[in-house]
């Protein structure tokens, strides 16, 4: 299990804003060097969220 579990979670349920959860996670995959096979099944769920909001805005993106 991942350090980042926990915090994730607490964060997540106390309603901090969303965007800045998920600069802290990447921050923490950055910094610790968090591959995908260290992740926890809530954490590669909330990593994979994270992904396909990128790839959609990417997309997005690209069409305006």
């Amino acid at each position: 299990m991942s350090k980042y579990d926990e915090e994730l979670r607490r964060r997540i349920l106390s309603g901090d804003h969303l965007p800045s959860i998920r600069m802290w996670f990447i921050d923490c995959i950055i910094k610790s060097k968090l591959r995908d096979a260290d992740f926890t099944e809530f954490e590669r769920m909330f990593w994979n969220d994270i992904v396909a909001n990128f790839e959609a805005w990417k997309a997005n993106r690209k069409l305006n």
